[in-house]
């Protein structure tokens, strides 16, 4: 087993936080740069989600890149009074919470919401 499945080893069980997974795998303990490694590792894998209080969780099924930029406009939208907002203001948002490059979020955003003029509005029904 290579470290990136201890770590989603250790995170199947329950949530943790770096701190607590660096001390779950061997390899890392020793490390002088870890603690970096783990949360690195963390970060780049799709199935593990930061939570608020600075633990990791493992989500249940694999969700798409479209997925979570969807995920992510949708919950910008529900914070906001109005019914829709600048496209390029969602885009923004969602490119720096979900690290996906702007053109690939513009272009599922097209896809999965409505669009008029410049403003983007709640998502398309099917």
């Amino acid at each position: 087993m290579d470290v990136s499945e201890q770590l989603l080893y250790q995170l199947k069980e329950q949530p943790k936080n770096a701190n607590e997974l660096l001390t779950a795998v061997p390899d890392f303990a020793d490390h002088p740069h870890g603690l970096e490694v783990v949360r690195l590792l963390l970060r780049l894998d799709p199935r593990v989600q930061p939570l608020d209080d600075g633990r990791y969780t493992l989500t249940l099924a694999e969700t798409t890149p479209a997925d979570r930029i969807h995920s992510e406009a949708q919950s910008f939208l529900d914070q906001i009074p109005t019914p829709g907002a600048l496209i390029t203001s969602v885009v923004d948002h969602v490119a720096q919470q979900t690290h996906y490059p702007a053109e690939q979020v513009r272009a599922v955003l097209v896809q999965q919401f409505t669009v008029r003029h410049n403003m983007l509005f709640k998502p398309r029904q099917k």
